[in-house]
């Protein structure tokens, strides 16, 4: 148990069978907890003599396997941290995620970058199948036109030298908010550098998950004092006297156990979910020994089996021990983080995610401003028509006026941020063009140039590479169609289609039956209908104004 996570739950697990039973002294069955550390290793299990699994496993590793454990020996297994989206409930059916679901999480996130109007995010993950969600969430966020601009994956075993060329990139590059969901070992690390690298200031804003925020004030102190811009997200957990007498005793127990921490860890929604999950286990058993005899039978015959099962020759029987997975799904009751409920894919049902900051941030929500030591390099192509590059003579700045510009321009003031630029010729030593305008968008695709101001032909073939704006001119917006021309002579046929005599067979019916008795009162007298064509011959005259209707009709 030498994990965070290990330590905070091992507490929380014993707690809660001590309280349950305590509570319940008329319960017949009794939970005995068997602990084991994997150490980060899934294989360390040996033997198992459990009728359920509760882990809070860190790495994709012992969390699969101790999914697939259950399948095997036919026995409920249940998280309370959150899982790779890998563990479904498909693949796994014996498996109970008991922690809110991760797609409330990425709502709530992004609802927090559209209630500031951030144009753009970072994505920081895990670079294993812990760090899918957040690849998951590019849908969101184009779904409330939130531009990606970078994807930065770290691996577990990332240095600081290759983390910090990561952030270099995105340093470079003007990125502003960074959405982070990485384990808190990493989390910390990335942290580390990020202060190295100054980017723990203004301009700057760090949304973290409930992965490293349920951890933040376990990480090393001088990260956390100097955390400017930080945003946490995390599972919202309503506040009782319940929780609070319970964290208070949690704290004494902690430092009891652990009397050589070196950093106090704090309880937070994986400790609280791994009491409630004991509370819903021990109900579960107690529920099934009350059930009919022929079911108990079952129960007992697969606890014998259970006890002789090893890891390479797990047996398999159709287990009465499944009986207690399906008292866990379908049970409800109030535990310590409030109504517990599991929904059709058994994870909690989601109470909301709360939105936590540092007390040292302090963010105006109406105008972000960007404020960076880099600039953005703007090519301005001096062959555009409209534009004219010169030099003042007395400070060799370079001046750049022209229809391209004065758009380029208005553009920047309407941002909702300070974006600092500056206009580079594309020119050559001798003053002259440097190249084409292939030659161009070729230096922008390599990054010499962050953008391109001018008059540029969009083709197929630079759209491959570069992004092009939508054309504009002075007339407003326009928009590339394909342009079609037929010189088919018979064009005017076009519009005869098959279908065509379908609608104007029944159209001449109708009108040959209702125009005679619409306009021939004394057929309608003496009741004698002739069938008539459509149109009347020219000697007869319509007098009814409903056979003219049908007529123009």
């Amino acid at each position: 148990m030498t994990s965070w996570t290990g330590k905070i739950g091992h507490t929380s697990i014993s707690m809660a069978i001590s309280d349950f039973y305590s509570k319940h002294t008329h319960y017949k069955t009794r939970l005995v907890l068997h602990t084991k550390d994997s150490r980060g290793d899934g294989w360390l299990m040996e033997n198992i003599k459990v009728q359920a699994i509760l882990f809070g496993a860190e790495t994709p590793t012992e969390a699969k396997f101790l999914a697939g454990l259950g399948i095997r020996a036919e026995v409920p297994t249940i998280s309370f941290l959150p899982t790779c989206q890998a563990i479904s409930l498909v693949r796994y059916p014996h498996f109970v995620q008991f922690t809110g679901d991760e797609i409330s999480q990425v709502k709530a996130i992004t609802s927090l970058v559209e209630a500031y109007s951030w144009r753009s995010v970072t994505l920081v993950y895990e670079d294993n199948d812990h760090g899918e969600e957040l690849p998951s969430m590019i849908g969101s966020f184009l779904d409330i036109d939130v531009r990606i601009t970078h994807r930065i994956a770290t691996k577990a075993d990332s240095t600081d030298e290759q983390i910090a060329k990561q952030l270099h990139v995105a340093f470079t590059s003007q990125a502003g908010v960074f959405v982070v969901h990485l384990s808190p070992s990493l989390a910390s690390l990335l942290l580390l550098n990020v202060k190295k690298l100054g980017m723990m200031s203004e301009g700057y804003v760090w949304i973290v998950t409930n992965k490293t925020m349920n951890f933040l004030h376990s990480m090393d102190s001088s990260i956390v004092e100097d955390m400017q811009g930080i945003l946490g997200v995390r599972p919202y957990i309503s506040p009782s006297e319940e929780l609070k007498n319970f964290t208070s005793r949690w704290r004494r127990k902690f430092l009891l156990e652990n009397p050589n921490v070196e950093e106090m860890l704090e309880l937070n929604a994986y400790g609280i979910w791994s009491y409630d999950a004991i509370s819903a286990l021990a109900m579960a058993a107690e529920r099934v020994r009350s059930l009919p005899v022929s079911l108990i039978s079952k129960v007992q015959r697969t606890s014998s089996r259970l006890s002789m099962m090893e890891i390479g020759t797990i047996q398999t029987s159709q287990s009465g021990t499944l009986l207690i997975l399906k008292e866990i799904v379908q049970g409800k009751f109030k535990g310590l983080s409030g109504e517990i409920k599991l929904d059709r894919s058994r994870n909690l049902v989601s109470k909301g995610y709360e939105i936590r900051r540092e007390e040292n941030w302090i963010l105006d929500s109406s105008r972000w401003h960007y404020k960076r030591n880099g600039r953005i390099k703007e090519n301005a192509e001096n062959r555009c028509s409209t534009s004219t590059i010169a030099r003042d003579p007395h400070t060799n700045a370079t001046i750049v006026t022209g229809f391209c510009i004065d758009v380029f321009n208005a553009t920047v003031n309407a941002l909702d941020y300070d974006l600092q630029y500056d206009f580079i010729p594309f020119v050559n030593e001798r003053g002259q063009s440097a190249g084409s305008h292939s030659d161009l968008i070729d230096q922008l695709y390599y990054q010499k140039y962050d953008a391109v101001v001018g008059d540029i032909k969009i083709t197929a073939n630079r759209s491959r590479y570069v992004d092009f704006t939508m054309p504009f001119s002075e007339m407003g917006y326009a928009t590339v169609m394909k342009k079609t021309n037929s010189n088919d002579m018979w064009i005017f046929l076009h519009p005869l289609t098959a279908l065509l005599p379908n609608y104007g067979q029944p159209v001449a019916v109708f009108g040959s039956l209702n125009i005679p008795v619409t306009n021939n009162s004394e057929a309608r007298r003496l009741n004698k209908l002739e069938p008539r064509c459509l149109l009347p011959s020219p000697r007869e005259k319509l007098s009814s104004n409903l056979s003219k209707f049908i007529v123009i009709v």
